[in-house]
């Protein structure tokens, strides 16, 4: 969800209440099995996986050039996850985070201190989510606190995460202090992956 997908979210509201999800379901092309069609794969693997590599290609010489840097690439928790419903945007990031190792080698070759790694946010708090959520409440007609709790039921800390949960985990790979830190993938998920598929 943003993050957002995965077993314990999207998958199980599908499970639960078929005909509630449908309809927003439909609005969101990132939302789909073996019905995404070409066009939405095609989509999805271009914003998510495409433009980070992209983005990789602009900076990552210079900061080869100068001898060090520190690239922090954004994917999912759901690339951990098997995601019935949500097939592009799992493999979308599922590619990034892949692509964050492979980087990681890259920039360190011949010496240098180019550190690349990826942060997978789980559930967290985002107009989006916040919309979902909303959406849910609405056609379930239950409360906000019931879909939150019943929405984060999978996740150990029991509730959505913010975005400063994130913002610190970057602020963190975007210092000093993560100088021997490369090539990993940080989970920022409250646990949710602890209790998923992953």
């Amino acid at each position: 969800m943003a993050d957002g997908g995965g077993r314990g979210s999207q998958d199980a509201w599908s499970d639960r209440y078929p005909g509630q999800c449908c309809g927003h379901r439909r609005r969101r092309h990132w939302w789909g099995g073996l019905n995404t069609s070409y066009e939405a794969w095609r989509k999805v693997i271009s914003i998510n996986l495409d433009g980070t590599f992209l983005g990789c290609k602009t900076v990552m010489p210079s900061m080869i050039e100068n001898g060090e840097g520190s690239v922090i690439n954004i994917s999912s928790i759901v690339s951990f996850m098997g995601t019935a419903t949500l097939i592009a945007y799992g493999a979308s990031k599922a590619g990034v985070e892949q692509m964050t190792r492979s980087l990681a080698i890259l920039g360190a070759a011949g010496g240098k201190r180019v550190r690349c790694n990826s942060v997978h946010p789980g559930i967290i708090k985002t107009r989006m989510t916040d919309t979902i959520f909303a959406e849910f409440a609405t056609n379930t007609g239950k409360t906000d606190a019931e879909v939150e709790q019943m929405l984060c039921s999978s996740v150990l800390l029991g509730k959505r995460g913010v975005p400063e949960d994130v913002a610190e985990m970057i602020l963190y790979l975007a210092s000093d202090e993560s100088r021997y830190v490369t090539g990993s993938a940080f989970r920022v998920d409250g646990g949710w992956s602890v209790t998923s598929a992953g």
